[in-house]
């Protein structure tokens, strides 16, 4: 039972190492979450960038970085990301 449960544990650490970083562009709808261009809610997961990204609720981003999907709840933990507008109404290809 422990061999197999190591074994579960182990799958699941290297399926997040070896997930590819998604491109995301939305706006930043709060200090924790972002409104993708598709519509979906993204919770930002901590992560070194996040306390810059809290500085940026309002404007249009581009965000890099792993997306999960944990129990219907869409999360992303950065990579990085960078502002493309001041102004959410304004979108840029």
């Amino acid at each position: 039972m422990v061999v197999i449960g190591l074994l579960i544990a182990y799958f699941l650490l290297l399926s997040n190492i070896l997930a590819a970083p998604s491109v995301m562009k939305g706006i930043v709808i709060s200090d924790s979450k972002i409104l993708s261009d598709d519509g979906k809610t993204y919770k930002i997961n901590n992560s070194e960038n996040t306390f810059s990204l809290s500085s940026c609720v309002g404007k249009r981003v581009e965000v890099v970085g792993i997306v999960e999907d944990l129990e219907g709840e869409i999360e992303i933990t950065l990579n990085s990301f960078k502002i493309l507008s001041d102004f959410p109404n304004k979108r840029r290809s």
